[in-house]
């Protein structure tokens, strides 16, 4: 089958094909299209007999596989390249071609008539541009339910993403599963499982996770159980870190606001006593510094996080204990990281009323004492000692 050299571009388009291979001990190529006598630049089909196989681009162009059998699929592909087996991602290759194939092959290799596709090819759908997430979906849908696969079981979900939010971290996926009874969500923290499922029976294509720890990065996938009770595979794993949201130095009711509550708040506490919550310096008891501090952010709004800047391990004098880790303030707004500490690979906790200023770093050393001197932080690298905070305990590897 030959098409109009303006038909099908190998840098934008998406395919659908519902197929069944009868046998998978030979290479049979279901679609392939070429420029001329170049190497192709579509295809889906089965290479060796072992895999599923989808391609697409030219020089150097990258394939996308997933386990063969002989049941009836739904097979798509998209030119970023991506590949889908009923309805679920399979992974996805580089892709560079904006060619324009002159030949397209439907049960056949494309140069020289051979490697046939032996099985049924009940439809074939060709898009000259990549559908959205939504439309493969919505294509996917379609598509299942105007055919009856054999034992491919409820479609997963696609399209998961995960958001850190206030408290918890949201959950959001596509459908593809005509027969939906509900949803499974699992989760990790580390990435490919073995997942926890957290949740069943969710009825909505989301799920808001309330049970999250600071600090932690969480990976989840989501399944689809049908009406029959069977459960699809995963969706595709999606990630994010939970992380306490750090608001201005003022702000008694954690709002991230500085406002007239804690106004009253801080009023309520004027010349208490050490170590309350309005004596935001000096561990002295509220006093008139405490207020110029309340004063400089009153009625400021924001939720800004201090972060890692740098880490600087395996010093090139194993003997100078110059290891050390920066922290930076890029908001435009002190910052009380008291009671804060590092408890992974290394232990140190801030004392109280430690204000990281507005656009402020600050050092925690392996041997605060070496600020001072012989061999100091402070003269190998220029860090200012009234910047420098520690001992920490422990070590960094040397990796990092």
């Amino acid at each position: 089958m030959n098409l109009p050299s303006t038909a099908v571009n190998v840098g934008s388009f998406t395919i659908f094909a519902v197929a069944q291979y009868n046998h998978l001990n030979s290479s049979q190529y279901m679609v392939a299209a070429h420029d001329g006598t170049g190497d192709d630049r579509l295809r889906l089909a089965v290479d060796g007999g072992t895999v599923f196989e989808y391609r697409a681009g030219s020089t150097g162009w990258k394939s996308v596989t997933a386990p063969a059998d002989l049941d009836v699929h739904l097979f798509a592909m998209t030119s970023d390249v991506e590949g889908f087996l009923d309805g679920t991602s399979v992974g996805t290759a580089s892709n560079s071609s904006t060619e324009n194939p002159t030949a397209f092959n439907i049960g056949s290799y494309n140069r020289g008539q051979k490697d046939f596709f032996s099985g049924d090819l009940a439809e074939l759908i060709l898009f000259n541009r990549v559908l959205t997430t939504q439309e493969i979906a919505g294509m996917s849908g379609y598509l299942e339910q105007k055919y009856v696969f054999s034992s491919s079981g409820p479609s997963a979900p696609i399209g998961l993403v995960a958001t850190a939010g206030d408290n918890s971290i949201s959950l959001d996926w596509i459908n593809t599963e005509p027969d939906l009874a509900s949803y499974n969500v699992y989760r990790d923290t580390v990435s490919g499982g073995p997942y926890t499922q957290i949740a069943s029976g969710v009825l909505t294509s989301d799920y808001v996770d309330n049970t999250v720890v600071d600090g932690t990065t969480y990976y989840y996938v989501v399944t689809a159980v049908d009406t029959n009770d069977d459960e699809s595979g995963y969706s595709n794993e999606s990630s994010t870190i939970y992380e306490v949201p750090f608001c201005l130095v003022g702000d008694l009711h954690f709002d991230c606001v500085v406002d007239l509550l804690d106004l009253v708040e801080f009023a309520s506490q004027w010349l208490g006593s050490a170590g309350v919550s309005a004596d935001f310096v000096g561990d002295d008891g509220v006093d008139i510094a405490d207020f110029a501090v309340f004063a400089e952010n009153w009625q400021r709004e924001g939720d800004f996080s201090v972060v890692i800047n740098e880490i600087h391990h395996n010093p090139d004098g194993q003997v100078e204990l110059v290891e050390f880790v920066e922290l930076y303030n890029p908001s435009p707004y002190g910052v009380d990281i008291s009671g804060w500490h590092f408890c992974d690979g290394i232990t140190y906790e801030f004392p109280p009323g430690t204000i990281l200023p507005a656009g402020g770093y600050i050092v925690v050393a392996e041997d605060a004492s070496l600020a001072y001197a012989p061999i100091t932080v402070m003269g190998k690298y220029g860090v200012p000692s009234n910047l420098v905070y520690g001992p920490f305990a422990g070590s960094f590897s040397n990796g990092g």
